[in-house]
């Protein structure tokens, strides 16, 4: 499912709503999403799951063509969580 096929779905379900109403309200919510990640919270989605950021570590790798070890730093990185009844229905 795309940005668009939310919107169309949005559209379809609430026919009073315009176009370009409909794309503010899907834009807003992936927006604020990502605003909260940035700046390090949690975004829970009853029935969904949970987005949110984890601090990856930093690693030692060995290179063959160098024959040395590089160092790859750690960062952070999304990570989503689904929700008990959505694997359940999922996996049904």
């Amino acid at each position: 499912m795309t940005r668009s096929d939310i919107v169309m779905k949005l559209l379809e379900l609430n026919p009073h709503l315009s176009m370009k109403d409909a794309e503010v309200v899907v834009e807003t919510v992936f927006d604020k999403i990502s605003e909260t990640l940035i700046e390090g919270g949690r975004v829970e989605i009853r029935g969904l799951g949970v987005f949110e950021i984890r601090q990856r570590a930093s690693r030692k790798l060995f290179n063959p063509l160098t024959q040395k070890i590089d160092i790859i730093k750690g960062k952070k990185v999304p990570f989503f969580k689904m929700a008990k009844k959505l694997k359940e229905e999922i996996n049904d």
